[in-house]
């Protein structure tokens, strides 16, 4: 497979994942999440970026989605790990109340690379449980979300508030 149809493929996957409902958020679990630095969080972030993204051809999506829509597979629990910041962490209400937001949350943009100007300020990440056996990462600050589907391929967006 050349590095073209590689990057293709990538982008046309999320195209053909299965659904999932955006209106049930799984389970959350977020006692244990482990404080930590604003930073920690951002090198987490930026390291999912994978090393064949290409950000000269990456593709958009031409339809609102949500995070329940990008990640496929069939979740079981979404399980916060690590909360910023370390001297002040949010309270587990807090928590849960970032994650359902984020999870009925609605975008059209999503590519494999960090594409926004701005910084982040992340401040949560879970872990994604799937009955598969699979897990995955959501890394976000409410606005910005890193997110790896059931396959692996990670993506990065913002919501667009006018698509709420």
């Amino acid at each position: 497979m050349t590095h073209s149809s590689k990057v293709l493929f990538f982008f046309l996957t999320l195209a053909i994942l299965p659904i999932a409902s955006a209106q049930t958020t799984p389970p959350i679990a977020s006692t244990g999440a482990i404080p930590t630095d604003f930073g920690d969080l951002n090198r987490k972030a930026e390291s999912l970026q994978p090393k064949s993204c290409d950000p000269n051809n990456f593709s958009s999506i031409d339809h609102l989605v949500t995070v329940a829509d990008i990640i496929g597979g069939d979740p079981t629990e979404i399980r916060a790990i690590h909360i910023a910041p370390k001297e002040t962490p949010p309270d587990l209400q807090a928590i849960r109340v970032m994650i359902k937001k984020v999870w009925s949350g609605k975008t059209q943009y999503a590519t494999c690379f960090i594409n926004w100007a701005e910084g982040a300020q992340w401040w949560l990440e879970a872990v994604i449980s799937y009955k598969s056996g699979n897990q995955t990462f959501l890394i976000t600050d409410g606005f910005h979300v890193a997110l790896q589907d059931h396959a692996g391929h990670t993506w990065y967006f913002r919501f667009d508030s006018l698509a709420q």
